[in-house]
């Protein structure tokens, strides 16, 4: 049976540090990959809607693409705040944690614990602060989602009015009004 020697911990090192980089190297290379697609949807919408400037649907479409491109940006940048913070409250609850060892281990070099457990509160102080900012970010996303919901029910609609075929113009007039009317009362801010 192998023995462990202190090269297999180096290796195992090494290793740990290799996966950990290929790991990021492929989320990296993912939302490149993402973004890129995303971009080519939205051009193609984008040049739907010049060529076709009468055509609703195109218009829709481009806003609600424009709108969900914000979206996933949002979300993204939530998702790391919120890892962001969850290193940062570790590494702040690490240092107390290591400031009372050291009081424990040494109880004559109290200047040392003290020092690391106030270094750590601090730090956990910025890490409630980066809590801040991800509620303000989800609250974002939150207004975000409303918004795309208010276009896609006007472009349901709207969709909905180009297919109504009538050969009373006023009575098709009327029907813009009134869902005109209804989606204003709808979707007033409160």
């Amino acid at each position: 049976m192998p023995r462990f020697t202190p090269e297999h911990s180096c290796l195992s090192r090494s290793f740990r540090w290799h996966l950990a980089i290929s790991g990021f190297a492929v989320v990296v290379y993912q939302t490149a990959e993402d973004q890129t697609r995303n971009r080519e949807k939205y051009i193609e919408v984008e040049e739907r809607a010049k060529s076709n400037p009468n055509e609703t649907q195109a218009s829709w479409d481009l806003a609600r693409i424009k709108l969900e491109s914000y979206i996933d940006r949002n979300l993204t940048q939530v998702r790391s705040i919120y890892i962001l913070t969850l290193i940062v409250m570790l590494a702040g609850f690490s240092l107390i944690g290591f400031g009372v060892y050291t009081v424990l281990v040494e109880p004559n070099d109290l200047y040392a614990g003290v020092i690391s457990s106030v270094s750590g509160v601090l730090v956990n102080f910025l890490g409630a602060t980066f809590l801040v900012i991800y509620k303000s970010t989800m609250e974002q996303a939150s207004s975000y989602v409303a918004m795309l919901e208010r276009i896609n029910a006007v472009g349901m609609s709207v969709q909905v009015l180009d297919k109504l075929e009538t050969t009373d113009q006023s009575l098709k007039d009327k029907s813009i009004a009134d869902l005109s009317q209804q989606l204003l009362k709808l979707y007033q801010k409160a």
